[in-house]
């Protein structure tokens, strides 16, 4: 996406490695003598055991072969997809939490497309999660000649998951499920009858499954384990930039050609392209059900910066913070840095709650080797301004300054970030967003509102007028609440 041009032979190398490793000869794998080298294979074996995964983990020489791939013979391939995973793995996480879904699965969409959103296979399948059209739509997403939202980071990831879940549900076991989501079901119940018996894992039913589908459960170990320990293993992603990392979305209604949003949020047509290669015309056309428009959060904020008073259904969720950029003159394409020093020992998951990203994020920017910190450490921490003005009063927080991008930030000014939810005179208003399954008394109870009927009448709704993830509702705050803050 915005990797540094001077790689570009580096990144055709990968492409070639990713091809390589997914060459199959008809009726059996390809055969190569891979060994971990000597030194490390005790090391290997020892992190194995302590490795969370949804498979029981074995390190047979299947699972070895890939190690040695993915670690020794070629890091590079496996620095790249960890650059794509910086902008794909804290969706799935967030949306795997959402489905209550171990968040191992993620790395299915790696061994599927590689990360790529628009990757498509010579059977049809398309998307990070390679989904076939009747799949997809049998889940409800649009495929057609100028829509497949499979290549909808959201949507699509929404979709596999309910599939990977369905299979889980027939089979009761995650190894024989992602057997089935890579050979379908019929194959994977033919090596069912052919064992005949109870209690099957993966492993038993291995021997009765298509090549392709052996190795698979074997390179999600591996990938599994190189994403807990790539760190020790001198592998050094080049991660994109911030505006790569913290992506938002708005569920789009109506017809808007991606110059149109260009125009009002200043994010290049081709940026749009690359974030949203769904959309197949260069627009994003009118539907009852809406459409996701992935953005850089800045984009999202300015577009809200100019269509926050206007009675659309345009819907996104930074409204409240939009406004600021422009009253105060700062970019909201600029991040703040956050030199965070751990008072106590803690964790990265303790450090993630408290600025409100991913945990993985932390680990990324600062190149962790596991989720332990230390009191002492210093931790950087990158934050939009509209998420940094949440968190200004946080004493912990020992140096702050604007920069663009990583792994070298250029300092480009400091500031004092105006305190703009508090307002003691006049009433608030707020623009919110309506959440996946959230009712309007879900609404109420979060700004402290006695009843509906006030949520109705600011919005010009029926009394009985249903709400649907995506809409936008004018909340108005009196001076009491001065001190509510929205999500």
């Amino acid at each position: 996406m915005c990797f540094n041009p001077m790689n570009t032979l580096r990144h055709i190398a990968s492409l070639t490695l990713l091809v390589f490793f997914t060459i199959q000869v008809k009726g059996s794998s390809v055969v190569e003598s891979y060994t971990i080298p000597d030194g490390h294979d005790l090391e290997v074996k020892i992190k194995m055991k302590s490795l969370d995964c949804v498979v029981t983990p074995r390190l047979n020489e299947d699972v070895k072969k890939y190690l040695d791939r993915y670690i020794f013979k070629y890091p590079q391939y496996t620095e790249k997809i960890l650059s794509n995973a910086a902008i794909y793995f804290p969706i799935f996480d967030q949306i795997l939490d959402e489905y209550g879904m171990p968040r191992e699965l993620k790395a299915l969409a790696v061994l599927e497309s590689g990360l790529k959103q628009s990757v498509s296979s010579h059977a049809g399948a398309g998307g990070l999660w390679q989904l076939m059209p009747r799949t997809a739509r049998m889940y409800g997403l649009t495929v057609n000649g100028v829509v497949d939202e499979r290549s909808d980071i959201y949507r699509s990831t929404e979709a596999a998951l309910k599939l990977l879940a369905s299979l889980y549900d027939i089979y009761g076991d995650w190894g024989i499920a992602l057997a089935a989501y890579n050979s379908g079901t019929v194959k994977v119940n033919k090596a069912l009858a052919k064992v005949n018996k109870k209690n099957n894992t993966f492993w038993t039913i291995a021997p009765y499954l298509p090549a392709e589908t052996q190795q698979f459960v074997p390179k999600f170990i591996a990938f599994n384990y190189l994403l807990e320990y790539y760190t020790d293993y001198d592998i050094t992603p080049e991660y994109p930039d911030l505006d790569y990392q913290y992506l938002s979305r708005m569920v789009i209604y109506q017809k808007t050609a991606f110059k149109e949003i260009e125009a009002v949020t200043g994010v290049p047509v081709e940026k749009i392209r690359q974030l949203n290669p769904g959309f197949n015309k260069g627009y994003i056309p009118s539907s009852s059900k809406g459409y996701n428009l992935v953005l850089p959060e800045y984009g999202v904020a300015a577009f809200i910066a100019e269509f926050a008073d206007a009675t659309s259904d345009f819907n996104p969720f930074l409204a409240y913070f939009a406004k600021p950029f422009r009253q105060y003159n700062i970019s909201p394409d600029d991040y703040v840095h956050i030199l965070h020093q751990v008072e106590y020992d803690t964790d990265v998951f303790t450090v993630a709650d408290r600025y409100g990203i991913e945990p993985m994020r932390i680990k990324m920017w600062n190149h962790l080797p596991g989720s332990q910190l230390s009191a002492g450490d210093f931790i950087s921490v990158y934050l939009p301004p509209h998420r940094y003005k949440q968190y200004l009063n946080k004493t912990f927080a020992q140096v702050s300054s604007i920069t663009r991008s990583l792994p070298d930030p250029i300092v480009s000014q400091t500031f004092v970030y105006p305190d703009l939810i508090r307002n003691t005179h006049v009433d608030s208003k707020i623009v919110h967003m309506v959440k996946p399954s959230e009712s309007i008394m879900d609404i109420c109870l979060l700004y402290g509102l006695d009843d509906i009927d006030s949520i109705l009448t600011w919005n010009q709704m029926g009394n009985h007028a249903a709400i649907k993830p995506g809409m936008l509702l004018k909340i108005y705050l009196p001076a009491v609440h001065e001190d509510v803050a929205c999500d």
